[in-house]
């Protein structure tokens, strides 16, 4: 199940994140990039797994008329997230929801939506049940729509593990001394890559990037692509009734 945190852990999280997930800033901005709609376009979009709020937030600041629907599974950070998301008003709806339970998209929000999006949270899903949601994201959606989901992927390979730990302990290092001008969050954090593939918690079960991709192609997703990737953290997904997706297809 998602951990379910508390106060002390929940600020441990958002403490660290920026140091200790490779890019992070920088992968808000590219799922932005692939939401399907124009700036000044109307839709609803799922962020699942919302944390504080940060991706909402930023797709929110880029298009103007959308309306979020964000849910975590802690209280904590929905709370946190409230916070940050006040401003929005009505456009950004909170609530709490745990990844695992049934019908899991049509609890957050009723009817289709043009895009689903999550951070940091299909990773907790056993393979069958991210088999699932992404079927399930696929029946949500309207047509155009997108699924990008932003996750940790799990090396094919000893060599891919390897060398993940190696450059995700750079990538650690690199931000504590950009982010705070000195090494001392690194020397806290620098053994989270080697804990994480070499003693895994329960709650994390990545998926390879092919079955990923695979898992996304039998959901009914077109152009499906991995957009990204960084030290075992990946961007994916794919759209759903897009027209260029159709001419790309031909060519």
């Amino acid at each position: 199940m998602v951990q379910q945190w508390d106060d002390t852990e929940a600020k441990d999280f958002v403490a660290m994140a920026d140091i200790v997930i490779p890019d992070r800033r920088e992968q808000f901005e590219i799922v932005v990039d692939l939401v399907p709609f124009g700036r000044d376009e109307e839709f609803v979009f799922i962020d699942i797994g919302c944390g504080e709020g940060l991706l909402t937030k930023v797709i929110l600041d880029r298009f103007p008329k959308a309306i979020a629907h964000a849910s975590d599974a802690a209280a904590e950070m929905t709370s946190k997230a409230a916070t940050l998301l006040a401003p929005y008003g009505e456009r950004a709806k909170l609530s709490q929801h745990n990844i695992h339970d049934r019908d899991y998209l049509n609890s957050i929000v009723t009817g289709q939506v043009g895009f689903i999006t999550s951070s940091l949270a299909v990773h907790h899903c056993h393979d069958t049940e991210k088999k699932a949601l992404y079927k399930s994201a696929f029946d949500k959606l309207s047509s155009p729509g997108a699924f990008v989901i932003i996750d940790a992927v799990k090396p094919a390979s000893k060599w891919g593990i390897k060398l993940n730990k190696k450059y995700w302990r750079r990538s650690i290092q690199q931000q504590s001394i950009e982010l705070t001008g000195n090494e001392e969050q690194y020397q806290q954090y620098k053994q989270i890559p080697a804990t994480f593939y070499d003693e895994p918690q329960e709650e994390d079960k990545p998926a390879t990037a092919i079955n990923n991709l695979r898992f996304l192609t039998e959901a009914g997703f077109k152009g499906v692509d991995y957009f990204w990737h960084k030290c075992g953290f990946g961007i994916f997904g794919g759209y759903k009734g897009l027209r260029h997706i159709a001419v790309l297809e031909k060519e």
